[in-house]
């Protein structure tokens, strides 16, 4: 599921899993699991060092988890619930820096988001896998929830102290209860949506469809993807389209809707009970 920095990132789980069908349940559970994109939960997460999971499940590329902090990212921005003052409708009025107000304006507020997401995965060597949706919750401090429910269920979940992964399919869930390793983890990204221009090299880009506008963000400290592409329209910045583009230009395509912002969020939605039956595998030993 984490990336592991013994073992090239050029393929993803899903392709690796194309190529050796016969991969562990390991392999199988956490490459059906994906949440958008891959790459960066090491740096994203937790940046300056390395999740227990590494250790434990060293057979895995790395493919999944730069969009967990894209989406993160993006999830804020579409939720915001309207425009900046005096910010222009049309997209030629805008400038970078309309944009970087509006959201920094507005996100101070933010605390939880959840909406529905479709996600589509485009490997540079072997084409777009297949469709998934589901349903995201984020919540400040590192608090994720990724619920997929199409094709298959998969559940992704962490109370940023403990992560949880379950795949039905297998009878299998993995807890990793190793979330240090340093700062500039997601809670940080979050918090840090204030001062968007500081974390991202912030750019315009053409071609965006009238009413919309498209940024590119490129991160200005070491990550591992390479860049996210936003499309949002102009009457309240509210997100289109997200794309994230790794090292090796495989791109995770991300459109979310009925976006909530600062939903009611009992404790429990960031926590999982295991369910009777269930192996219980520990990523960070017995």
């Amino acid at each position: 599921m984490i990336g592991c920095s013994r073992f090239p990132c050029s393929v993803t789980a899903g392709d690796r899993l194309n190529r050796w069908p016969g991969g562990s349940s390991v392999d199988r559970s956490v490459a059906a699991l994906r949440p958008p994109g891959h790459d960066a939960i090491r740096r994203c997460c937790v940046a300056g060092g390395s999740l227990s999971i590494h250790r434990a499940l060293p057979s895995l590329p790395s493919p999944w988890t730069s969009s967990l902090c894209g989406a993160a990212l993006v999830l804020s921005v579409a939720a915001l619930p309207g425009r900046a003052s005096g910010a222009p409708d049309s997209a030629a009025a805008l400038s970078v820096q309309d944009v970087i107000e509006g959201v920094e304006s507005t996100y101070k507020d933010v605390q939880s988001l959840q909406a529905d997401f479709h996600q589509v995965v485009r490997s540079a060597a072997m084409g777009a896998g297949p469709a998934q949706e589901g349903v995201v919750t984020l919540a400040r401090p590192r608090q994720m929830r990724w619920e997929f429910q199409v094709p298959d269920r998969k559940l992704f979940v962490t109370d940023g102290k403990t992560m949880w992964v379950y795949t039905p399919a297998d009878n299998q869930v993995f807890i990793s209860e190793d979330l240090s390793g340093g700062d500039g983890g997601t809670d940080q990204l979050l918090d840090n949506l204030d001062s968007l221009d500081e974390l991202f090299d912030v750019q315009l880009l053409p071609g965006a469809p009238e009413g919309s506008v498209k940024l590119s963000l490129t991160p200005k400290q070491d990550a591992r993807f390479k860049k996210l592409q936003l499309q949002l329209s102009t009457d309240g910045y509210r997100l289109q389209e997200l794309v994230v583009v790794d090292s090796f230009d495989n791109e995770t395509v991300l459109t979310f809707s009925n976006l909530r912002v600062n939903p009611e969020l009992p404790p429990s939605v960031f926590h999982f009970e295991v369910p009777d039956g269930v192996t219980v595998v520990r990523a960070d030993g017995p």
